[in-house]
């Protein structure tokens, strides 16, 4: 609640805008307090979370979709999107464990590689469709663009990750944060990805600082407006665009467009 409040205040100094709080800025903030407070309560479901991947090898005309968590939710984070995909036809969707201990970006990237390789291992898959959310994406980007340049990762969809860095990186502990801050040279390389990418995003994700590194070039760009940071792991919107982008030929990017 904190982070998403100066965030907010840090989105507006960017903007060059006066800060105030109506009933907008109000409405995201609580909003982004409620997600987190239901992540944290659900936190032990994740206690029970499938550690291997599915051994699923009947997936028809959609591949497995390999969901990669970021560093502020962690796996039970993305349940209900899995429930989702899976109700609307996917019959194969993992979320993959995050590592322990202080990893940077580039020991992250080979974790998602792991993944990747078990998973397609485990359902005789080809190539796989890979859903990240926060950090998360730019692993998962890291991987696609320096290691597996398409062999594996079919289609990357991204989930309100700060491709160009987040000024709030100045508060990530661990050898990420540096990393992570906006206008890294680490990040710059991940540019235009490799892959065929949708990057989701919204305008007042008090999280991402400035919003507009939700956005890189090269990829498709769907705009989810009025959501925050992790409220997009629990909005219809965003499902429905992830759901869109997993549907999609697979084409080069278009312009900026906002999710119905």
């Amino acid at each position: 609640m904190l982070i998403a409040l100066g965030g907010w205040v840090v989105q507006a100094t960017d903007r060059a805008e006066p800060v105030q709080f109506g009933v907008r800025e109000v409405s995201v903030i609580a909003r982004e307090g409620t997600i987190k407070a239901l992540i944290w309560a659900l936190a032990p479901l994740g206690w029970f979370a499938r550690t291997s991947p599915p051994a699923e090898r009947t997936f028809g005309a959609r591949p497995p979709v390999l969901l990669v968590p970021g560093l502020s939710g962690g796996r039970v984070s993305l349940r209900f999107l899995r429930i989702f995909l899976e109700r609307r036809g996917w019959p194969v969707v993992w979320v993959m464990p995050l590592p322990s201990g202080d990893p940077n970006l580039p020991e992250l990237a080979a974790e998602v590689g792991r993944a990747v390789e078990s998973f397609t291992q485990s359902t005789g898959a080809t190539r796989i469709d890979v859903v990240a959310h926060g950090t998360g994406g730019l692993a998962a980007a890291w991987y696609a663009q320096h290691v597996d340049r398409g062999a594996r990762v079919r289609r990357l969809v991204t989930i309100g990750t700060p491709w160009r860095g987040t000024r709030l990186a100045v508060f990530v502990r661990g050898r990420l944060g540096p990393e992570l801050l906006w206008g890294s040279p680490l990040l710059a390389s991940l540019q235009p990805p490799i892959v065929p990418t949708v990057a989701l995003g919204g305008l007042d994700d008090p999280t991402v600082v400035p919003a507009s590194s939700c956005f890189p070039t090269g990829a498709t760009a769907v705009r989810i407006e009025g959501a925050g940071h992790l409220e997009l792991l629990a909005s219809p919107r965003a499902y429905r665009a992830v759901a869109e982008a997993l549907t999609q030929p697979l084409t080069a990017a278009r312009a900026p467009e906002s999710a119905a």
